[in-house]
C-alpha cells in the first residue's frame, strides 16, 4: 500500500530505476529508513510511479505491529448471506 495522490493504492514494485549509464539511482544504505534507490512501481490500473525505498519500508512498516503482525482494512464487504445457523 502505497500513497498516490490524495489516496493509498496496493502496488507491484516493478523494477530498480536506472539512470542513462545503467546505474541505479539513489543511495543503498543497510538502514532501509535511509536506502534512496528508487524503485518502478506498477499499480492495477498499469500506471507506473516512482518511489524510494524507504518510502517503501515506511510503508510495508506502517502496515505491522511490533510483534510483525500484518493487518488490512476493508474497504466493503460484498455478497454476504445470513441463515439460521448463524451467531451473532
Amino acid at each position: 500500500m502505497l500513497p498516490v495522490g490524495g489516496t493509498v493504492q496496493c502496488g507491484e514494485v516493478f523494477r530498480r530505476q536506472h539512470d542513462h549509464n545503467g546505474r541505479p539511482v539513489g543511495l543503498w544504505n543497510d538502514n532501509p529508513i535511509l536506502d534512496t534507490w528508487e524503485y518502478v512501481v506498477q499499480f492495477p490500473d498499469g500506471t507506473q510511479k516512482l518511489y524510494m525505498a524507504n518510502v517503501i519500508a515506511e510503508n510495508l512498516y506502517s502496515q505491522v505491529d511490533s510483534e510483525g503482525h500484518s493487518f488490512a482494512v476493508l474497504q466493503e464487504i460484498i455478497g454476504h448471506e445470513k441463515d439460521a445457523t448463524a451467531t451473532l
